[in-house]
């Protein structure tokens, strides 16, 4: 019988990693901020808005068979770690390239984890219960993604309409969830 400690695992692993979604998409509520800096154009605008899914584009296929050779805890420490480092190199980003390129990388490197949701539904969870956990991950990426995109504008506007210091506000967020997967997540390694 499989343990309950699985609904911890995946729910802290969920809540971790749909919070670098959510920094992917609530770049439109910053980007009036960060063009005002940078005196972006709607091109510009557009292409820091897209970067972070080129990734995903040229190396979705190749990334998610290349990071699947790993253990999931260790590839979602990796990627919360690294993650979590470009997020505060976005927030420090002198010009536009630096944020830009920052923004890419960030797209790739969130991307690299997803063969770890994978791994770990196999491991904690029976044949029977994969959609369950499936539909639960769905509800979880609409309230962690639309908590997170209704709270940005209170944030951003608490922080005098800095965007860096909004960027600092989640990356310290993420830092305490990567603290708290190193702490709390497992695998579940059987001899099947």
């Amino acid at each position: 019988k499989a343990s309950g400690y699985r609904w911890v695992v995946m729910g802290l692993w969920s809540l971790s990693t749909l919070m670098g979604i959510m920094l992917i998409t609530n770049l439109g509520i910053l980007l009036p901020s960060i063009s005002a800096e940078f005196n972006l154009g709607a091109g510009e605008q557009g292409l820091l808005s897209s970067s972070a899914f080129w990734g995903n584009l040229a190396l979705g296929i190749p990334v998610s068979w290349w990071t699947a050779r790993y253990g999931p805890k260790n590839l979602t420490t990796v990627v919360l770690v690294l993650g979590t480092l470009l997020v505060f190199v976005q927030g420090l980003a002198p010009v536009f390239a630096s944020l830009l390129s920052a923004r890419l990388v960030f797209g790739i490197v969130w991307l690299s984890v997803e063969p770890a949701r994978a791994l770990l539904i196999q491991q904690w969870f029976q044949a029977r219960e994969i959609v369950l956990v499936i539909g639960i991950s769905s509800v979880l990426y609409g309230v962690i993604v639309g908590v997170g995109l209704w709270a940005t504008p209170f944030v951003l506007s608490g922080l005098g309409d800095d965007w860096r210091a909004t960027y600092y506000v989640f990356g310290t967020l993420l830092v305490v969830l990567t603290l708290l997967w190193v702490a709390l997540g497992r695998e579940n390694i059987t001899t099947e």
